[in-house]
């Protein structure tokens, strides 16, 4: 990556993602090539003056059992969570489960401030990549208008985002709309406020990247689901 003071490509950027590339050009605004795009961790006052982590490699995020899964949603909820949202939306909203270039995050959204409060809800970005891949790849754009996902804790409700943003445009969101319209992204702040207590839901990112399977018994430090086809998916978890 570049470390001079000199215009950042975020196009090259694939292994970041759209919504963390994003994320690395608000930290780009602020501190410029030479602290935000070094690949170590950084603190980013965005717009809303909220701190966001950017730019943290895969080989420093936590692992289960060191992982505090929030209030509520332990590992065998969550990996029951994500079973149902793929029996919903494999084939339609993502093909490839655990990768980054497609579908390997979540965000824990909470109707509280409180630090113990339980998440009410998981925001779901799939086609992360899709932006950037040529037209019918495998990875290019399955489905826009299926990238962004609302899965209820209370119910299991599984909806699409698209039908729950708020009428009004959001303010201080961490980067440009027309970055977030160009790669059909919407942030937990552009969901209708009524839906978490009357404010933008507080959120949390969770990320399950596809690990290897052991041969026999299971790794207590996985999840583990099934595609359609009964192929085992093995996930193992971290954070940004």
């Amino acid at each position: 990556m570049s470390t001079r003071n000199d215009p950042v490509d975020l196009s090259a950027r694939k292994s970041l993602g759209p919504s963390r590339a994003l994320l690395l050009a608000a930290a780009l605004a602020v501190f410029g090539p030479s602290r935000a795009a070094t690949g170590q961790p950084t603190a980013v006052r965005a717009a809303a003056g909220a701190a966001v982590r950017a730019v943290l490699p895969a080989q420093d995020l936590p692992r289960l059992p060191s992982l505090a899964l929030p209030r509520m949603v332990g590992k065998e909820r969550l990996q029951a969570l994500l079973q149902a949202f793929v029996d919903r939306a494999y084939g339609k909203a993502f093909r490839h489960l655990g990768e980054e270039r497609d579908f390997d995050h979540g965000h824990f959204l909470f109707a509280s401030d409180a630090p113990d409060a339980a998440p009410v809800a998981i925001l779901y970005h799939t086609q992360e990549l899709a932006y950037y891949e040529p037209p019918r790849s495998d990875y290019g754009w399955l489905d826009p208008e299926a990238r962004n996902w609302v899965q209820w804790l209370d119910d299991g409700r599984i909806e699409n985002a698209k039908g729950l943003q708020s009428a009004d445009a959001p303010r201080g969101l961490p980067v440009d709309e027309a970055a977030l319209r160009s790669h059909h992204t919407i942030l937990a702040q552009m969901l209708r406020p009524g839906l978490f207590g009357g404010h933008a839901p507080r959120s949390r990112q969770v990320v399950f990247t596809k690990a290897p399977c052991p041969a026999a018994g299971s790794d207590p430090s996985l999840m583990e689901v099934r595609l359609p086809s009964a192929e085992r998916v093995c996930l193992s978890l971290s954070e940004y």
